[in-house]
C-alpha cells in the first residue's frame, strides 16, 4: 500500500521534521520518522568522548566521529552545542558515499536535517538501508559538543567496527588546522568561520588530518589528542 507524505513541521527546539515518506520496513513501526536517543546501543561512538551522561555524550576533541545505519529516505541529527565565546564547532556529515555536508550549528537549535537533496529539494536517497557518520571538524578550543542522538524512519545495527586502532597526539597540525584554507595568510585563517574574529575555525578540519587519513587508508579507528 502507498504509505501516506508527510508535511515538513517546525519544532519547538528550533529544528524541522526532515522525512519526505515514512518508509520504515519494521512490521513494529508505525513508519513515521523516529527519533532514536542518543545511548541506543546501535548507535557507534569513536574518539574521546564522555559518555557519563548515555543520554548527552559530550566531546570536545577534534575528529570524534559517530555512526549508524538505518532505512528510510532522510535523517536528522540532533546535536547541542556549547556555543563558546559566541563561537561553535563545525562538524561533516557522511551520508553513503556521498560527499560530506558540512554542518554550522545554530544558537538553541538542535535538530539538523542533513538529508542531501537535489535542487527542487528533493531527497536523494531511496527508500532503504544507509550510513551516516558525524565527525567533529573543530578542535577542544572552540569547547564541547552534545550529541543528541538521530532521526530516521528505523535504524539497524551497525556493521562491526574495525578492529585496528590508531591513537594519534599531537598539536593543531593533528588537528586539521588550516587545512583548508586557499593560503597561508588567507582571510578565514583569522576568522571563526561564522563572520567573527578567529583562529580558523571554519577552516580547520580533523577529518583530513595526516592521522584520520592515515587510520583510513589502513581500515582502522581513529582517537585524536591535539591541540
Amino acid at each position: 500500500p502507498t504509505r501516506p507524505r508527510r508535511t515538513t513541521a517546525r519544532r519547538e527546539d528550533g529544528g524541522s521534521d526532515s522525512g519526505e515518506a515514512s518508509c520504515a520496513f519494521d512490521p513494529g513501526a508505525d513508519g513515521a520518522v523516529q527519533t532514536y536517543t542518543a545511548d541506543n546501543p546501535n548507535i557507534q561512538y569513536f574518539g574521546r568522548i564522555d559518555t557519563s551522561n548515555p543520554l548527552r555524550p559530550r566531546f570536545p576533541a577534534s575528529a570524534v566521529y559517530i555512526t549508524a545505519k538505518f532505512r528510510g529516505d532522510s535523517v536528522a541529527v540532533k546535536i547541542n552545542d556549547q556555543n563558546l565565546g559566541g563561537s561553535f564547532n563545525f562538524f561533516d556529515v557522511f551520508i553513503d558515499d556521498l560527499p560530506p555536508a558540512k554542518l554550522t550549528p545554530v544558537q538553541l537549535q538542535i535538530t539538523y536535517d542533513v538529508t542531501p537533496r537535489d535542487s527542487a529539494g528533493r531527497t536523494l536517497l531511496s527508500c532503504g538501508d544507509h550510513s551516516v557518520t558525524v565527525l567533529k571538524r573543530t578542535e577542544a578550543d572552540v569547547g564541547y559538543a552534545e550529541f543528541r542522538g538521530f532521526e530516521f524512519a528505523e535504524i539497524l545495527p551497525p556493521d562491526p567496527p574495525p578492529t585496528r586502532k590508531i591513537e594519534i597526539v599531537g598539536d593543531s597540525i593533528t588537528c586539521g588546522a588550516g587545512i583548508e584554507a586557499t593560503s597561508a595568510n588567507a582571510p578565514e585563517c583569522s576568522q571563526n568561520g561564522i563572520g567573527s574574529p578567529g583562529y580558523g575555525q571554519g577552516v580547520e578540519n580533523g577529518g583530513e588530518a595526516y592521522g584520520v587519513v592515515l587510520a583510513k587508508a589502513l581500515h582502522a579507528q581513529w582517537h585524536v589528542v591535539c591541540a
